[in-house]
């Protein structure tokens, strides 16, 4: 072939190269989706170029963190440290303690006697006398009192023997009076299954008499 002719077809090819668009490796990421890559042009803008470009925005997982290396600070205050004497409670701890300084303890908490266990003689609240008191006063000081005499009259009633009249005693509920009189007294004179007589029930008398 001449000279001639292979400088034509190498040029040709080479035109033809320039005019296809450029391939690469990774020509199966093409494939996906707008959103995941940015266009052709934002990579070669890249002042890297291309596969630098490329390279960076494929590896976008943040690498792993590293292990927490930072060192704890003791507790402030300290547990162990004395406490009421740091924030001045000592004052406050004596008089909410159950025991006293000597190590005896406190009775009553919230009552007088511990404020005035420290003084000398003996506090004893006396007891009520107040029904002892009055069955010790003498007879003569109710001997001497004078009764109204309108009172007198009114308490000095009596009852005659018999029922209470316009009194219905069955509303008391009482079996003495659920039966006929005539029936009980029958019953009573009548002898009881061991020979022995019957004894006659007594009559309870109404509430407001007892």
């Amino acid at each position: 072939m001449a000279p001639a002719a292979c400088s034509d077809l190498q040029s040709h090819a080479e035109s033809h190269l320039e005019s296809q668009p450029e391939s690469h490796p990774e020509s199966h990421l093409e494939s996906q989706p707008e959103s995941q890559f940015q266009s052709q042009s934002q990579f070669q803008s890249h002042p890297q170029g291309f596969a630098q470009g490329f390279a960076q925005l494929t590896h976008t997982r943040k690498p792993p963190s590293p292990p927490l290396t930072a060192a704890c600070s003791p507790a402030e205050p300290a547990p162990a440290s004395d406490l009421l004497a740091r924030y001045a409670l000592h004052s406050l701890a004596r008089q909410a303690s159950r025991v006293d300084p000597q190590g005896l303890r406190k009775k009553l908490r919230k009552s007088y006697k511990g404020h005035i266990a420290d003084l000398p003689g003996r506090n004893d609240i006396p007891r009520d006398a107040f029904l002892r008191d009055l069955l010790a006063r003498p007879d003569a000081l109710f001997d001497s009192v004078s009764l109204d005499p309108g009172l007198v009259n009114i308490a000095n009633f009596t009852f005659i023997a018999g029922p209470v009249p316009g009194f219905d005693s069955s509303l008391l509920g009482l079996d003495d009076h659920d039966h006929d009189p005539q029936n009980d007294r029958e019953s009573s004179a009548s002898p009881a299954r061991d020979g022995a007589p019957r004894k006659k029930k007594k009559a309870c008398p109404p509430p407001f008499l007892l």
